[in-house]
């Protein structure tokens, strides 16, 4: 479902984690850095649709991913091979996600510095 965001009247068409979009509405500087996730969905071994996702650098570390690295890929499942890949890893993210408009993005990106 598409909403609108309250303060700029916008799409709220970016996915931040909850962490994120906290800091975004206390607006207090944070050193807290920003971790883009790729999500690739899979048909028959091949990559399709890309999906983007900004998840704290803290979460990444407690999804016992490599705290060093600034981007991650996933494969979501392929269902006509009925292989997982990393379905369990995208659901844990998926889960924890809040849309934002691309310009309340900005401003978390001021705040936080980057």
């Amino acid at each position: 479902m598409i909403s609108l965001c309250k303060i700029h009247d916008k799409i709220e068409s970016v996915n931040v984690s909850w962490e994120l979009r906290d800091i975004l509405k206390n607006k207090k500087p944070s050193k807290e850095e920003v971790v883009e996730v790729f999500v690739f969905k899979v048909e028959d071994g091949k990559k399709t649709n890309k999906y983007s996702y900004f998840i704290s650098r803290g979460e990444v570390i407690k999804l016992g991913l490599h705290k060093g690295i600034n981007t991650i890929e996933l494969l979501d499942r392929d269902k006509q091979k009925k292989e997982l890949n990393d379905r369990a890893l995208v659901v844990k993210i998926k889960n924890n996600l809040a849309p934002i408009c691309d310009r309340c993005f900005e401003e978390l990106l001021r705040v936080i510095g980057c």
